[in-house]
């Protein structure tokens, strides 16, 4: 009986040691993945990385996404409570080095956004639809998600809020991301889109509100 029992306490730590080295080789192909390409416009950070049971998604806690440069443009610095990335093709991410996803989920991000001095750069839009783009492309998925977000406009100068825009949902399905559509505010082509909104304010100047 000793020995039996010696044989499944030994059994069970090789499991629990190849399912650590499992780990902590998904998360190290994870970081080297998601700031790879050269072309990307923002760096994306996280204080946690917590892999799902059996691998099949991830929780980033606390994410940050800030652009690589910053030039006279507008400028979109995003903060998210956490990201949940579900449906996780672990194999893929291990041997292949691809990052092969069924959906992300943003809760409660903030997206401040610093308009350009200059009249032709002063397009928040297009900022959002680059940030999107970059964001998504990053990985094969099928779903983009943001839930309870919101976007907060500053004015370049005295950095003053210029507009908020409160409790944004919004999800994206079938997302096509070898087709770009420039003219969606998810800038490619999708099976379906919803969004919603609770508030929006903008500033006209310091004595009018809207």
């Amino acid at each position: 009986m000793k020995k039996i029992a010696k044989r499944i306490i030994i059994v069970l730590g090789i499991l629990f040691l190849l399912l650590k080295g499992m780990e902590w080789v998904i998360e190290y192909r994870f970081q080297n993945l998601i700031n790879r390409s050269p072309e990307r416009k923002y760096n994306i950070s996280y204080k946690d990385f917590d892999l799902h049971t059996f691998f099949k998604g991830v929780t980033l806690q606390e994410v940050r996404i800030i652009p690589v440069s910053i030039d006279s443009g507008t400028v979109i610095i995003g903060s998210v409570d956490y990201a949940r990335l579900d449906g996780l093709v672990w194999y893929q991410l291990m041997f292949e080095r691809r990052l092969n996803i069924d959906g992300i989920l943003f809760s409660q991000p903030t997206f401040n956004i610093t308009m350009s001095d200059h009249e032709k750069k002063k397009t928040s839009g297009k900022g959002m639809q680059d940030l999107f783009k970059d964001i998504i492309s990053r990985a094969r998925l099928k779903r983009f998600q943001i839930q309870e977000g919101s976007v907060i406009l500053m004015d370049p100068g005295n950095k003053r809020i210029r507009g908020r825009m409160s409790n944004l949902n919004l999800k994206a399905t079938e997302i096509k991301t070898d087709s770009v559509i420039f003219s969606h505010l998810i800038p490619f082509k999708l099976g379906s889109f919803e969004a919603s909104i609770d508030s929006l304010s903008f500033n006209l100047n310091e004595y009018t509100y809207l």
